[in-house]
């Protein structure tokens, strides 16, 4: 065997002060066909990782003392070019998880390693093609991280999971690039709820690209998610009609003149849960520009979809809202649950969809 010389790398990180006395850091090693060497050099620890040429493993360090930053060394004697590829960000108050250290294949391949974003419970992406990079946009779930540690939590592990799996907390679109499909780079938040006055949460969003701007597309609950359905609810059982299956939501718009932003919102919602004509759940809007160049927003949640015409501007309405309908004229359309998105391939019109 041909040994090279050593390779070391080093990965500095921030790691901000948080409530807990102590902190982990982890990671995963993607494809080594050799054993790989880690230190994380503040607390002194150090550990090998096992040959797995054709998988993943984890790892991490536990105690890692309060302080601003940790550091993470790789060592490889092997030559099996070996790179770390970290997407945190800063991030306060939470542990870190997220040093990806990605190893060649024995074709000289490196893989990503699912999930390709390991730094933040993320929901609903959607992506852009532009210049050099592939985007992605995504919604960080704040309820999600906080309880990362689950299989640490003590008398409170019911309320947590019911927490988590009731009342996320979705507080940003945030956005990763690549060029080669294998490293995620870390951008920032393109919108976060807090700097907009009409949103509660960031929900399913959409981007798309029109005469240079970049508008994406994205939905708020109108309030506490447990609290609205179950008024809701309410009245539908009153009136015969069974148990709410959606929230009320808007859906609005933020501008940009880079796909990376600053992504400037609109100010107000673009469709309002009120708007005349519109269903009560106007949520996961997905955008669509048709080879004449009419734009189309559809949207839906709760068991119904529509649709709308855009101006030309991309931020305002032409025309009224119309009900997409199943088969046979149906409405609603007969399982639907959400996330709608339109496509066009040989002149024919495709609609994807959630279903329950």
């Amino acid at each position: 065997m041909n040994y090279l010389k050593p390779m070391t790398i080093t990965a500095l990180l921030s790691l901000a002060a948080c409530s807990q006395s102590t902190h982990f850091v982890g990671g995963v090693v993607i494809t080594n066909a050799y054993p790989v060497e880690i230190l994380e050099t503040v607390s002194g620890q150090s550990l090998t990782i096992s040959p797995n040429a054709n998988g993943q493993t984890s790892f991490r360090f536990d105690g890692i003392a309060n302080g601003d930053h940790y550091e993470v060394t790789i060592t490889d004697s092997y030559g099996q070019n070996c790179s770390i590829t970290d997407n945190a960000g800063t991030y306060e108050g939470f542990p870190v998880f997220a040093t990806k250290i990605q190893c060649e294949d024995a074709d000289g391949t490196r893989w990503s390693g699912n999930p390709i974003i390991r730094n933040q419970y993320s929901a609903d992406p959607t992506l852009l093609a532009h210049g050099d990079y592939l985007y992605l946009y995504a919604g960080k779930d704040e309820t999600s991280l906080f309880h990362i540690e689950k299989e640490r939590c003590k008398e409170n592990c019911f309320q947590e999971v019911a927490q988590i799996a009731g009342n996320f907390e979705i507080t940003g679109i945030h956005i990763y690039r690549t060029r080669n499909m294998v490293d995620w780079e870390y951008v920032g938040p393109a919108i976060e709820a807090r700097d907009v006055p009409w949103m509660k949460q960031t929900w399913a969003s959409h981007i798309i690209e029109k005469d240079g701007k970049f508008y994406l597309y994205t939905c708020s609950p109108r309030t506490d998610v447990i609290t609205n359905v179950a008024w809701k609810s309410i009245g539908s059982l009153l009136s015969g009609k069974g148990i709410a299956t959606g929230p009320t939501a808007s859906t609005g718009v933020a501008v940009s003149d880079s796909p990376e932003g600053p992504f400037i919102d609109i100010g107000e919602p673009l469709i309002r849960y009120d708007h005349p004509g519109s269903i009560d759940g106007v949520m996961d809007p997905a955008a669509f520009i048709d080879d004449d160049g009419s734009a189309w927003l559809f949207f839906g949640g709760g068991g119904e979809a529509q649709y709308v015409e855009l101006g030309d501007d991309m931020v305002s309405v032409n025309g009224e809202i119309r009900d997409i309908r199943g088969v046979a004229g149906t409405n609603p359309i007969p399982g639907f649950t959400e996330a709608a998105y339109v496509h066009k391939k040989n002149g024919i019109y495709y609609l994807s969809y959630s279903k329950s």
